[in-house]
């Protein structure tokens, strides 16, 4: 079991729009996070396996409005609830 907060993630998710089609979601690390998930629309977008790697682009995005949020995986490979970024 965890402590509250020593998993949890900051609360700073940015995106970013690098190309058409493409957001780039970026976070503060996790404590002892050993990586990421990353969602749009509540839905699996990807996973960053690297704690150090704190950007994600999600490319392929359909146009419409869309959220993202993060969370942060854990040692045991369980993860954190999702810090969400808003939305474009």
């Amino acid at each position: 079991m965890y402590p509250p907060g020593l998993m949890g993630m900051r609360t700073r998710v940015l995106i970013n729009l690098p190309a058409t089609g493409a957001v780039q979601v970026s976070w503060d690390q996790g404590a002892n996070a050993t990586g990421y998930i990353v969602y749009r629309n509540g839905n699996w977008a990807g996973r960053v396996n690297d704690p150090a790697v704190l950007t994600f682009t999600n490319t392929n995005v359909p146009a419409g409005a869309h959220t993202w949020s993060v969370a942060s995986i854990r040692p045991d490979n369980s993860k954190t609830a999702q810090t969400s970024c808003g939305g474009l």
